[in-house]
């Protein structure tokens, strides 16, 4: 089932929506938590849960931006059978998390629905 992450006050066109499908919204969670930033609980829920505003999603931006800068892969994983080896049971792609963080620089924070 699809996610919908909007930009609580977007700056352009490209922060007011971000989309994606439920098991790559976890894999996306778990690449921002190795990158240092706190993801509550409550953004596994479509309750309206996110980042509060403009500087908070800059910093969520910043460090899933250096994050990436010493993580050269092209996709990421998460596995929840504990497997370290292929096949994983959900990855996302670098291009996904790098439209993410242009999502994040002008979305004025968001909400997940």
């Amino acid at each position: 089932m699809p996610i919908e992450i909007r930009g609580r006050s977007p700056t352009s066109e490209e922060g007011r929506r971000f989309g994606l499908e439920e098991n790559t919204w976890q894999v996306l969670q778990f690449v921002l938590h190795n990158a240092g930033v706190k993801v509550p609980t409550d953004w596994s829920r479509r309750d309206g849960a996110g980042l509060p505003d403009d500087a908070e999603a800059e910093r969520a931006a910043e460090r899933l931006e250096q994050y990436l800068s010493t993580h050269p892969d092209d996709r990421f994983f998460l596995d929840l059978k504990g497997r370290v080896t292929p096949p994983y049971d959900m990855s996302i792609g670098r291009q996904e998390v790098e439209g993410f963080v242009r999502f994040l620089r002008t979305s004025g924070g968001f909400e997940i629905h």
